[in-house]
């Protein structure tokens, strides 16, 4: 006879949240400079950043940007278009506000 497991098993929510530890514990030891840490560590506000920067397009526009942050599996998508949300509102904001012709 088997032993019933104690530990319940694992559901592909937890699976992926315990990958993206790793991936992003491994980043950070192999860092090779300080700055590098701090981005990986503030990579939210980074990629809010370089989607309002002008000439993102020559890294792929927002569309690119997206692509390459879901490729790293760095970024859940729910908080991600939580992010791309807020890092577009000015812009409409500022629009409906008459400060934009």
């Amino acid at each position: 006879m088997s032993e019933a497991d104690p530990a319940p098993a694992a559901t592909p929510k937890l699976k992926l949240i315990f990958k993206m530890a790793l991936i992003l514990g491994f980043l950070l030891e192999t860092a090779p400079s300080k700055v590098v840490p701090y981005l990986l560590e503030h990579r939210y506000f980074m990629i809010a950043i370089i989607l309002n920067l002008p000439g993102n397009a020559l890294i792929g526009g927002g569309g690119g940007i997206g692509l390459v942050a879901g490729m790293s599996r760095l970024y859940p998508f729910p908080k991600y278009l939580l992010l791309v949300g807020l890092a577009i509102t000015p812009l409409p904001l500022l629009f409906l506000a008459g400060k934009l012709p």
